[in-house]
């Protein structure tokens, strides 16, 4: 994403943080599984100009406050894949997951997330896993993360492509690889998927569940509910620039009117 995009984002968040609760009336506000979607943190990435690395500082603080929130569920992703115990759930739950496998998710991440006892998915792209001085996981620091408590380990492909473009050899042969080669580094079954730069189809979904997986997630802002296609779940991106105020406004519920604008741009 360009600068120009990212200065759309904030202005954006300006415009909208005194009028999204408002909005956020007009919604239904069923319970549902709102689910967080992180990259990385701590981390000075090159060329980040789409606001994916945030501080630790900032992530703690978030972290703190989902913890603290009595009126939610800290919940892992699979629990989305248990229909008769999600339909018997009357509260507001949240899930938290990560794309592309970032090495500061093991160091930086992970520690905070294990302190306030909130379990979170890790969306790996099994071609950026790299050596002791990337900024990706390696193999061996990736089976590590996987054996800590409450972490899930799933796949976003082998080459970070867009599957809606890809013919259907290749499209069933990066998501039958990606899944095979992670459970071998982790030696656990993956059944989840995020599909890179959120972009799925109803192609790409058959291919998905073809190939073994029970649930897939997209990019496009919004909540989950029990009648929810698990497979083009929603979740809700969490940008370096956004203040306590706007976190909160997130996760819950305020900032859905983005995932119309989505919607409405094609993304």
């Amino acid at each position: 994403m360009h600068k120009n995009d990212l200065s759309l984002k904030r202005r954006f968040s300006s415009l909208t943080s005194s009028y999204s609760d408002r909005f956020s009336k007009l919604i239904n506000k069923r319970p549902g599984t709102r689910i967080l979607l992180y990259h990385s943190v701590g981390s000075r990435l090159k060329h980040d100009t789409y606001g994916i690395s945030i501080s630790a500082r900032s992530f703690e603080e978030q972290v703190r406050t989902i913890a603290g929130d009595k009126s939610v569920r800290l919940v892992p992703l699979t629990s989305l894949m248990n229909l008769s115990e999600w339909k018997q759930c009357n509260t507001c739950s949240i899930a938290v997951t990560f794309d592309d496998g970032y090495k500061d998710n093991l160091y930086a991440a992970a520690p905070i997330l294990i302190d306030y006892r909130v379990p979170f998915t890790l969306f790996v792209t099994v071609g950026f896993l790299g050596e002791a001085s990337s900024v990706f996981l390696s193999k061996n620091e990736l089976k590590r993360l996987s054996g800590m408590a409450g972490v899930t380990v799933g796949s976003h492909g082998m080459t970070h492509s867009r599957l809606t473009r890809m013919d259907d050899k290749s499209l069933r042969s990066e998501l039958m690889q990606s899944r095979a080669r992670i459970e071998d580094i982790i030696g656990k079954k993956v059944e989840m998927l995020s599909y890179p730069f959120g972009k799925v189809d109803h192609r790409v979904v058959s291919a998905a569940i073809e190939t073994g997986y029970r649930l897939g997630a997209g990019s496009r802002f919004g909540n989950n509910f029990n009648d929810t296609n698990r497979m083009v779940l929603k979740r809700t991106e969490i940008w370096r620039d956004d203040s306590k105020k706007v976190f909160c406004q997130k996760y819950k519920g305020s900032w859905d009117w983005y995932g119309y604008y989505q919607r409405l741009r094609g993304l």
